[in-house]
């Protein structure tokens, strides 16, 4: 009677074995043939930090950081008797900008390039590869990166006394290393880039209208534009 309880406690897990395995098999997610990852590295190397949300670059901002180098050179010119100082040039679409608080919903001034909306471009990516005959059944062994992707509203006039306007301002880089690139031969990549400004700069108040829903629209589109633009680059990109 023993045996006989045993023989059917070892005939239940058997069943229940068969009966959860292809379950836990159908929760494996799909690899991608294609990864489509963000990455804070360009494609020359430098390196920036990820955009999280749209900042704005004031003239407050870059007369604050005039005054820092001129402070910076005037100390250099102290230590070293004025010599091998020279005052480093710099363009207000290198400033990264501040935050913008005075917003209710942080989601319209949020900045999905980063995770959002690489999830969006590796569904859209999938669609492509699985209608062209040619890439439906190819997997590659280097991913489609995504880098740069901040948002700016950046002033339009340094000089006057008027009200600030502003545009934004926007850049994205899609670059991906060739399949076919080894040891013999140099290491090959093929960029792309979205890079856009608003037509008409506006004063702030009017970005910052109804919650700031003028600027998520504006950046909304722009990022439309760039899949579209992604999506018809893409041979281009994935050619070996």
């Amino acid at each position: 009677m023993f045996h006989n309880a045993r023989i059917s406690a070892w005939a239940t897990s058997i069943a229940l074995f068969c009966t959860l395995t292809p379950a836990q098999a159908t929760n494996t997610p799909d690899e991608p043939r294609l990864k489509v990852e963000y990455t804070r590295e360009f494609p020359g190397g430098s390196v920036k930090a990820i955009p999280t949300a749209v900042t704005v670059v004031r003239r407050s901002t870059t007369q604050k950081v005039v005054n820092q180098r001129i402070l910076t050179g005037v100390a250099i010119a102290l230590i070293t008797g004025g010599a091998g100082f020279a005052f480093e040039t710099f363009s207000k679409d290198d400033l990264m900008g501040a935050s913008i608080t005075q917003v209710k919903d942080k989601a319209n001034v949020a900045n999905p390039v980063a995770d959002a909306y690489i999830s969006r471009l590796q569904r859209s990516l999938k669609l492509f590869l699985a209608a062209d005959p040619e890439l439906r059944d190819k997997t590659f062994k280097h991913p489609l990166l995504i880098s740069g992707g901040e948002a700016r509203l950046i002033y339009e006039d340094l000089s006057g006394t008027d009200e600030e306007r502003f545009r934004l301002v926007t850049e994205i880089i899609v670059y991906k290393r060739r399949e076919t690139a080894n040891f013999l031969s140099p290491v090959k990549v093929v960029e792309m880039r979205c890079a856009a400004s608003s037509p008409e700069p506006w004063p702030e108040a009017r970005w910052a209208e109804n919650d700031y829903a003028p600027l998520r629209d504006a950046l909304g589109a722009r990022l439309d534009d760039c899949e579209g633009k992604l999506m018809a680059e893409l041979p281009r990109l994935l050619k070996d």
